[in-house]
């Protein structure tokens, strides 16, 4: 099982408002990425939506605070599990999809998450081997399905993940 590295990874998004696109970050505060896994959650990332960063403070206030934003005051963590990891069979952009369910200010959906897998690299952490892996994708969730805001918005991630080395 591959930890995920928060400090290394990332959670980027944007909305369009009017007539451009908003856009801010959301710190990954843990997660793991298991393929071998033989049942349960291949992929889990948690999110720490007290976080989000819009580059404006004013605004990043307003999303936190509001009911019919995020409500960090109720709903500090959001999170996506996926137990099925499939080849992609598009070969577009992206060589798989994590399929699973992302809960967000309490709510939860089935979201389908397009990600390459760009590579693994061995690393001599405080004299501990490790092997480091990494992920980059995107998805498109409407936002209004989880009682944030309204309209579709485009999330990029990347994913640093490592385990000791065996």
């Amino acid at each position: 099982m591959f930890n995920v590295d928060g400090a290394h990874s990332s959670v980027v998004f944007a909305i369009k408002h009017i007539v451009t696109a908003t856009r801010g970050s959301i710190t990954i505060d843990s997660g793991f990425v298991n393929f071998d896994a033989a049942s349960g959650p291949k992929v889990f990332v948690q999110l720490d939506m007290t976080t989000i960063n819009t580059s404006n403070s004013m605004r990043d206030g307003h999303l936190k605070d509001k009911p019919e934003f995020f409500d960090v005051a109720k709903f500090k963590k959001a999170s996506f599990e996926a137990s099925s990891i499939e080849k992609n069979a598009e070969m577009g952009e992206f060589s798989y999809i994590a399929k699973g369910k992302l809960t967000m200010k309490g709510v939860t959906k089935d979201v389908d998450l397009k990600f390459n897998y760009v590579g693994i690299s061995e690393q001599n952490w405080d004299g501990t081997k490790v092997d480091v892996a990494g992920f980059e994708g995107k998805a498109v969730i409407d936002s209004k399905e989880f009682g944030v805001g309204e309209g579709d918005v485009s999330i990029e991630f990347t994913l640093e993940a490592g385990q000791d080395k065996k």
